[in-house]
């Protein structure tokens, strides 16, 4: 990628000095050699200074059997820097709470990385190509928690259900 049209500022912050391309892309590889990608550097949530990884999060929460899609994101906290939120799609009739995905995540995932909120969606914002769209689901969210105390939001009043306007 030589660079964006008409962008040199957006241009040099992808480049390294000698050339390579920044993805964006995070990952690991493990002890045989293969390569596992965490997710992406924009979708890191950053909590009380320990960064998770959406997507670890996300294949933990879809083990749920009454999840049908998650997606997890970082709603902006005073204190915390970012909560994470988890947004749920249940598998049609399946009848799940918030304090239910919490319980889950606790069992399964170490307590830095359980949601501070969940979020029900009847389905997700989703681009042609068939991913979610991140930071429409994000403004979603940020809008109904501007409605909220700060108070209320500390307590996870978020967790109920609601509809993607789009």
């Amino acid at each position: 990628m030589r660079g964006y049209l008409r962008m040199p500022a957006e241009t040099a912050k992808v480049h390294t000095p000698d050339g390579f391309f920044l993805t964006g892309d995070l990952g690991i590889i493990d002890e045989d050699g293969t390569v596992r990608i965490l997710g992406r550097r924009q979708e890191t949530i950053s909590r009380g200074g320990i960064q998770l990884y959406p997507r670890e999060l996300e294949d933990r929460l879809r083990a749920h059997p009454a999840v049908d899609d998650v997606c997890v994101i970082g709603v902006p906290h005073d204190v915390m820097g970012e909560l994470v939120c988890a947004c749920i799609v249940a598998v049609e009739g399946a009848v799940i709470t918030g304090d239910e995905i919490k319980r889950f995540a606790r069992d399964t995932m170490a307590a830095d990385k359980v949601p501070d909120l969940v979020r029900f969606f009847d389905a997700f914002p989703m681009t042609g190509s068939g991913k979610i769209r991140r930071r429409e689901l994000a403004r979603a969210i940020a809008l109904s928690a501007n409605a909220l105390s700060a108070t209320a939001l500390h307590a996870n009043a978020l967790d109920h259900p609601v509809s993607y306007p789009g």
